[in-house]
Formats: structure tokens, C-alpha cells, sequence
């Protein structure tokens, strides 16, 4: 089943763009923002591993620096040297660069793109984030390894992108919450539920989870390659996935660096235009709930 958008128009500013933007950061996750609705403000999901530390040291040297290192600025990600999947032709809505895992100046460790008419899950709207990590070995210890933070990742991701509105003590306990409940879930992702996506055209076996309505899924390619898909308004199997030939599609070149933030800021507005679109105000789920109620 193809996914396909179902409202491309471009939502009507409610805030300066300036306030909208997202910030990617080399840090730990702050799941909540002190303006809870600020959520394009706060720091990525993606920079911890299943066992909660970075995926990659941070080049504290490096960030925010312009050194020269073989022609490439530091504050700089050098070309992707592995292959990335996205979404294949029966999406035809926007698509963008939305977030590179891994620290500046060093190889990238997972690149996330991302397929909405909205820049973040709203409802009546198809959201499709579609992460690509590098193989780590054809070991089996590093395959399960992979998998583990591949779940971890991904459903960091969905819970970021669903974060409700809190008051200020509960926000605190949702931020200190989540990487126990995100460890738990992880721990647990070779019990997920079954599925499959078509991979370049064949069926590739996947997992998945639900959370807040939406869901996280991943699977390992054959060729050791990590894949993770998270999504709202989708069911967990349509994704149908192919190699990327060229970044075109996304606004930005696969064969050249990625500059930070520059590259990532230019794919999405040339996605959805610079105006900035409604972020919309949530309830607690009861998922959300049970995070608030995690026994720590």
C-alpha cells in the first residue's frame, strides 16, 4: 500500500518562523522544552544509544568550530558513505533532510529523512520519518546490537514528535521518565510485533511498537544495514522503501558534506517554504501517562 500525502497545502503562520526552526544539537535528548509548545526548540532524540549513552562522543573540539581538516570545516559532516532508503514513488509529498545522527566532523552514524506535508505528526496528516544506519559488522552480537538501538532510536523519535502539554512538575518527570520507559521498551523490541515492508522491492521481515497512536518499527537488511521507520497516520505495513540514487528528492547532495545546520535548515524549507506551520497542542495519551507513572 503506498503512502500518499493527505494535505499538501502549507498551514497558516501562527508564530515567526524564528521560533519554529529546529535546533540540531549534539547532546543529550531534552524531551521537554521549558515552553512545552516550543518543541522545535528543543535538543534531537537521536543522540543516545539503547543503553543511554551517545551514539558517537561528541567532538567537543569540534562544534561550532570552522577548523580546516583535508578541505572539510569542522562544523561540517563529512559525504555519506553508505547507502540511504526512503520512501518510493507512491509518495509524492514533501520530502526533507530532517536530522543526522553521529558527532560533527566525524562519519555519520544514521541519517533520518522525513516525508509529511506538516513538519511535525498532526492529525489528518500523513507523518513518515525514515532512518538508515550504518552496518556495524555481519556478526551476530553486533546485528542484535544494532537492533536494540535501532528500536531505542526510532521510538525516542516517536515520543519527542508526541510530546503532550504538561504542567511544569509532570514535564520534569516525562523528561526523567522517558530514557527508563525507552530502555524498557528497547530491552524488550525482539518481542515487538511482526511485519514486513518492501525493501527495493522485496519483503523485508520488521517490528513494531505502538505509542501515543503512532508507531515505531525497525528491521536489518540483509546487507547488515540498519533501518528504522516511525510514523503517524500510516499503517506499519506500507512502507515501501528504496535506495536513494541521489539526495535531489530531499534538497541536499549525497557526495557532498552536510554543514551544520545549514544543510538541514535549507532541505526543509525548501520542502514546506519558509512560513511556519501550526504546532498542535496534545493531550496526554494514556501512553503518556504510563511514562508519567514508570517506577523508577
Amino acid at each position: 500500500m503506498p503512502l500518499t500525502p493527505v494535505d499538501p497545502r502549507t498551514a497558516h503562520r501562527l508564530t515567526p518562523p524564528q521560533q519554529t526552526k529546529r535546533k540540531i544539537r549534539q547532546t543529550a535528548p531534552n524531551f521537554l522544552p521549558a515552553n512545552a509548545n516550543a518543541r522545535h526548540e528543543r535538543a534531537r532524540h537521536s543522540d543516545l544509544r539503547a543503553d543511554g549513552r551517545s551514539h558517537l562522543q561528541n567532538d567537543r573540539n569540534g562544534i561550532g568550530r570552522s577548523d580546516q581538516t583535508n578541505g572539510m570545516q569542522r562544523s561540517d559532516w563529512p559525504p555519506i558513505d553508505f547507502s540511504l532508503y526512503g520512501l518510493d514513488r507512491g509518495w509524492t509529498g514533501p520530502r526533507w533532510l530532517e536530522h543526522v545522527e553521529g558527532a560533527i566532523g566525524e562519519q555519520a552514524a544514521g541519517i533520518w529523512l522525513a516525508h509529511s506535508p506538516r513538519r511535525v505528526p498532526t492529525r489528518g496528516h500523513q507523518w513518515v520519518m525514515v532512518g538508515t544506519f550504518r552496518p556495524r559488522s555481519d556478526n551476530e552480537a553486533k546485528e542484535r546490537e544494532l537492533a536494540r538501538d535501532l528500536a531505542f532510536s526510532g521510538l525516542a523519535v516517536l515520543i519527542n514528535e508526541l510530546i503532550p502539554d504538561l504542567e511544569e512538575s509532570d514535564r520534569r518527570r516525562f523528561r526523567r521518565n522517558s530514557i527508563i520507559y525507552l530502555e524498557r521498551r528497547a530491552a524488550r523490541h525482539a518481542t515487538w510485533t511482526q511485519t514486513r515492508w518492501m525493501v527495493d522491492g522485496k519483503p523485508l521481515a520488521a517490528r513494531f511498537a505502538r505509542f501515543a497512536g503512532g508507531w515505531s518499527g525497525y528491521a536489518v537488511a540483509p546487507t547488515g544495514t540498519g533501518l528504522a521507520v516511525v510514523a503517524t497516520s500510516a499503517p506499519p505495513d506500507a512502507p515501501r522503501l528504496v535506495r536513494l540514487e541521489s539526495g535531489a528528492e530531499y534538497n541536499f547532495a549525497l557526495a557532498e558534506p552536510i554543514i551544520h545546520p545549514t544543510t538541514l535548515q535549507q532541505s526543509v524549507d525548501r520542502a514546506l517554504g519558509t512560513n511556519a506551520w501550526p504546532v498542535p497542542s496534545r493531550r496526554p495519551h494514556a501512553d503518556h501517562r504510563r511514562i508519567l507513572q514508570v517506577d523508577t
